[in-house]
């Protein structure tokens, strides 16, 4: 019910849901739930005559979901290459590990500093990812942008941030994941700015170093302020 109903509603407002062989999104304006003793039959009676005088415990789950979605913390995205398979081979599986470890450590960091981190391929969104994706940047605090491997995407997201005027934060391995032992190389004229790194551990401190002594710029103290402004929506 949680993860499957009410989570779904609390993040987008559609509820996706399955009637024998036949799956289909809706857009739900209110949800209420109640706790029964069996599922609702139809030929047994009308839905009121099974609810009624049960009380409506949605509020319950609803704080479980904006809990678990962060929906009240600050938004940080994180502009990431979306490499390797889970049921690939040995050296797809270890692309894919290496990229989730960095986004482990990106999310540690900015949940330190009462964020949430955001990655595109997490959410499962029912538009399409280029919107998404331009929502995402619109709506967060601050980017984080790993230019390892030289992902056009990568550069077309961080593009995107730079032109909304967005703080963007940029980190990369010091050699490439696809080919290691190959360095890195920043395509425009940003290099003064990149954080480069030799580990997930190296990762973590550059990135704690940085966001703290841009904290006032990066998470400012009056983010009602921004939303007001038109910047976080």
């Amino acid at each position: 019910m949680l993860s499957q109903i009410v989570m779904p509603f609390v993040a987008s407002g559609v509820v996706t849901a399955k009637w024998g062989n036949k799956t289909q999104s809706y857009q739900v304006l209110e949800m209420r739930v109640y706790q029964t003793q069996d599922a609702w039959d139809k030929k047994a009676g009308a839905f009121s005559d099974v609810v009624k005088g049960k009380r409506n415990v949605f509020g319950r789950f609803q704080q479980q979901a904006q809990k678990l979605l962060a929906t009240d913390k600050p938004r940080v995205f994180m502009v990431t290459p979306i490499q390797g398979a889970k049921h690939g081979d040995q050296e797809q599986q270890r692309i894919l590990k290496e990229f989730d470890d960095r986004f482990e450590v990106v999310e540690k960091v900015i949940s330190a500093f009462g964020g949430v981190a955001i990655r595109i391929d997490r959410e499962q969104a029912l538009d399409d990812l280029v919107s998404r994706i331009k929502r995402e940047i619109k709506t967060s605090l601050f980017v984080i942008a790993d230019l390892t491997d030289e992902r056009q995407s990568c550069y077309f997201e961080v593009g995107y941030a730079e032109a909304l005027a967005k703080p963007v934060v940029y980190v990369a391995s010091k050699n490439r994941v696809m080919k290691p032992g190959t360095p890195t190389k920043i395509h425009f004229d940003i290099h003064m700015n990149v954080q480069f790194f030799s580990n997930l551990d190296e990762l973590s401190d550059k990135l704690q170093a940085v966001i703290e002594k841009n904290k006032d710029k990066l998470f400012p103290a009056d983010i009602a302020e921004l939303d007001e402004k038109g910047l976080l929506v």
